[in-house]
């Protein structure tokens, strides 16, 4: 078992130590350089690289990356990737980042403000400061980690700003940590165009402004607090752009939400921090010291780009898909999304408008039956977005049954269900590897047809998904678990606004699509 041939190519090292590469009879050194890495077989069966022994051996007649796969289900790189995170380390099972220590270590370089130096802490002016080295912090089922800082938040009351961010400047897709005085929270938080959630923990301004030690912990997908080592605190409240308080009654969903908006914006199972403070937040605290420690610095195979950033998608609606009035008057998720993403798109919505078809009306050309044919179905789109519009139901359109065809000359355009299946099967018919998402509409119970719509998706939207199989994909916003916030929804109970659209319709949309391709 000495002399194994490793060999490199479009497979990776561990690929390739098969037990029948030991029977070639050549007598060949077990040594390699992989990525300027010295990569050898130990005698009892460990990869070694760079003389350090892993924990990865071949037994089984699996290689080292099979095994790795068994008991790391959620990694999902190749094993070119997982031979490269292996040889960086990124695969090592805890991480380490010391950031500031007692007043005499800082690993960052300050871009604004000042910063002093006692014999016991650091103390930042209005600063911001870029990490020498990005922090990962993966979100993964399995992941936990834990940031850890000694100091006085917000001395005198002042100060305080978002002590870790993902990065400085821009609001669009910033990840961050921070606290409010005013609120009495400290909190983890999203920004997406400029529309902040911030998930809160109650911490008294008193504490604030003195010195304690905190742990901002995630385990088991739940995001915790601890205070000078005392009991685990879960959140309490969202806070939306430093307004709107809402009360949280289930942390564990609310930890669901946030970390549903933290791949959103990220496209990937972890958040890179790359700063201390930003911007807009910038930072006046004293720290004893400040570290991190996650476990694996991630299991995934890190993207490029955003992982919807090639997608081509078309938006086929009426009002909400529009945006309605207020502050998101002709701007809805489909722009937010692509701002975010980078993929295209293509919007066809009229406020008012059916998706069934109206014979004895004007506005029959409007229906999204009729508009759908404005699409160029050539560019092959990867997805088309359809909303179950609001309006049939207003406006007592019938709603029809599921046939039994799957041919689009078999449905009956006037009522929404053969509306809804005349767009499938049209749509399988110009582009076959377009898929189709209906979306339905969060409302407000006080809307006069919230049972009927309701109803409808609890039966008849149910029997389409099981008839149309992977060719239906359905965004449910109407029974979604989320933490109700008035800032999500417009006074009329129907239509939603900016932040609505930002923080509950994009991260559930860009989450579905991420699943889909």
């Amino acid at each position: 078992m000495k002399n194994l041939i490793l060999k490199f190519g479009v497979l990776a090292l561990c690929a390739a130590i098969m037990a029948s590469c030991v029977a070639c009879g050549e007598n060949t050194s077990n040594e390699q350089m992989q990525n300027g890495n010295r990569i050898k077989i130990s005698d009892d069966g460990y990869l070694v690289i760079d003389d350090i022994k892993t924990d990865f051996r071949i037994q089984d007649g699996k290689s080292a990356y099979d095994i790795y796969l068994e008991e790391n289900p959620e990694y999902s790189g190749d094993e070119v990737q997982w031979m490269n995170d292996l040889s960086s380390g990124k695969l090592a099972t805890k991480k380490e980042y010391s950031l500031i220590s007692y007043g005499r270590n800082l690993s960052a370089t300050v871009q604004t403000g000042t910063v002093n130096f006692t014999d016991s802490e650091v103390e930042l002016k209005n600063a911001v400061l870029a990490l020498n080295e990005p922090i990962v912090l993966p979100v993964g089922k399995s992941s936990e980690w834990k940031i850890c800082f000694k100091g006085t938040y917000m001395p005198g009351g002042a100060g305080g700003g978002q002590i870790l961010t993902s990065y400085a400047g821009g609001l669009n897709g910033r990840v961050y940590l921070g606290a409010n005085s005013g609120n009495k929270v400290l909190f983890l938080g999203v920004c997406v165009e400029g529309q902040y959630a911030n998930y809160c923990w109650d911490v008294e301004p008193e504490i604030l402004s003195t010195n304690h030690e905190y742990e901002v912990i995630f385990r088991d997908g739940e995001y915790l607090l601890t205070i000078d080592g005392g009991e685990e605190k879960h959140f309490t409240s969202i806070n939306i752009s430093q307004a709107n308080i809402t009360p949280i009654s289930d942390s564990k969903i609310a930890s669901v939400e946030l970390t549903t908006k933290i791949r959103a914006v990220s496209g990937q199972d972890f958040i890179k921090m790359t700063h201390i403070g930003a911007e807009s937040h910038k930072c006046t605290n004293n720290f004893e010291y400040y570290h991190v420690t996650t476990s694996s610095i991630y299991n995934y195979k890190e993207l490029p780009t955003h992982p919807l950033n090639d997608k081509i998608i078309f938006y086929l609606g009426s009002s909400v898909t529009r945006g309605h009035g207020g502050d998101t008057d002709g701007t809805s998720f489909a722009e937010i999304t692509a701002n975010l993403t980078g993929n295209s798109y293509c919007k066809e919505a009229v406020s008012g408008t059916t998706l069934a078809y109206r014979t004895s009306e004007a506005v029959g050309s409007e229906s999204y039956v009729t508009r759908m044919d404005n699409f160029d179905f050539t560019k092959n789109p990867d997805v088309l977005v359809v909303q179950l519009s609001t309006n049939d139901f207003s406006q007592n359109v019938p709603l029809g049954t599921v046939s039994i065809s799957t041919s689009p000359e078999a449905f009956d355009k006037t009522t929404v269900t053969g509306a809804i299946e005349y767009i499938i099967a049209k749509v399988h018919e110009a582009s076959p590897n377009t898929k189709v998402v209906l979306y339905t509409c969060p409302l407000t119970p006080g809307w006069g047809k919230y049972t009927e719509y309701g109803r409808y998706i609890q039966t008849t939207v149910a029997e389409l998904s099981v008839k149309w199989g992977n060719m239906l994909q359905v965004l449910d916003l109407y029974n979604a678990q989320y933490t109700k916030i008035t800032a999500y929804m417009q006074s009329d109970g129907l239509h939603p606004t900016k932040m609505g659209y930002v923080q509950l319709f994009v991260p559930n949309f860009i989450s579905l699509l991420t699943d889909v391709f």
